[in-house]
């Protein structure tokens, strides 16, 4: 006696796919299986085939919405042909069940005339997001740039709050004397590299020099010429001097340097405002393209400098590993 077989219907894995295709852009698909995983399917006018990734889960009974609504739209059994390059920009409902796989593809510009296809495409994109997770996913570009932007603040702020501490600690211990100019240096007075050395008889001590850089103004660099003499305080601890006049103005206006950080900080909230419609999705070679809802904005393969940088840095991991 043999056991019976399950027939095809039974044994069929439902599978719910939705595709953007461009005819420049090439395609993005996104499917949808019955558990709640959704992939990513990327395929570059240049690849051979399409790549799929893993993008996230959604719940099983919002995959189950999914599948429902794709079944009331007027899907056909004749699946299209695979979209041609000389295709307007379409998208693209396919589902596979125990009816049989059947789809519907229709050009952009004719959503307007299909309301129940315009809807489903909605519920596919608010699906994609949260599969992709929420506003600082790992593929999120407003992610990317909150990671960034937080990182320059915070180092920012760190360096202002310890140099402020530093000098206030100065008000208290620096020694304060007049010093001789014996050197002069630097192309003009915004040339990062200028300083000044000074010479001078710390109280108590005996004759000593010391190189200025830290906080020396372009108007103070201009007047310290050799030979000439400057007020300035000294740290008796590590023998480092400054200006006065430069230390002095530091404590002045320093609170309006904080403002730099906050500026920094708003610019980063609107940059991130602003790009929270993009996620980032992946090759199989590494590189990357850019989405907004279902569509790709951008993709690395359309950029020369991308192919370089992926080459280049496969080349220094062999070098190194």
């Amino acid at each position: 006696m043999t056991e019976p077989t399950a027939s095809p219907q039974e044994t069929v894995t439902p599978m719910l796919c939705w595709t953007w295709c461009h005819p420049r852009k090439g395609t993005l698909a996104t499917v949808v299986k019955p558990d709640g995983e959704m992939q990513q399917g990327r395929q570059h006018p240049k690849d051979d085939e399409i790549f799929f990734a893993k993008l996230g889960r959604i719940p099983a009974m919002e995959a189950s919405r999914l599948y429902d609504a794709a079944r009331q739209l007027p899907l056909t059994g004749g699946v299209p042909q695979a979209f041609s390059t000389g295709e307007p920009e379409c998208v693209e409902a396919r589902l596979l069940d125990a009816a049989g796989e059947r789809a519907l593809r229709v050009a952009v510009s004719d959503l307007p005339g299909q309301p129940a296809l315009a809807e489903f495409r909605k519920a596919i994109i608010a699906a994609r997001k949260t599969a992709c997770g929420g506003f600082l996913a790992w593929n999120s570009i407003a992610g990317r740039m909150t990671f960034l932007f937080s990182f320059i603040v915070l180092m920012m702020c760190y360096w202002l709050i310890r140099d402020s501490r530093r000098v206030n600690q100065l008000e208290k211990t620096a020694q304060r004397m007049e010093a001789t100019v014996t050197e002069h240096s630097g192309k003009n007075g915004f040339d990062p590299d200028k300083f000044i050395k000074v010479k001078f008889e710390p109280p108590g001590g005996v004759g000593a020099e010391a190189k200025i850089a830290a906080y020396l103004s372009a108007e103070n660099w201009d007047a310290a010429k050799p030979g000439s003499t400057v007020r300035i305080w000294r740290d008796p601890a590590t023998g480092e001097a400054w200006v006065e006049n430069d230390l002095l103005r530091w404590q002045h206006d320093k609170k309006w340097v904080f403002i730099l950080p906050l500026g920094l900080a708003l610019i980063g909230l609107a940059l991130c405002t602003f790009l929270s419609r993009y996620r980032v999705g992946v090759h199989a070679d590494g590189q990357e393209f850019l989405m907004q809802e279902d569509r790709v904005s951008g993709d690395d393969k359309d950029m020369a400098i991308s192919r370089t940088s992926i080459n280049a840095g496969k080349m220094l991991y062999y070098l190194i590993r």
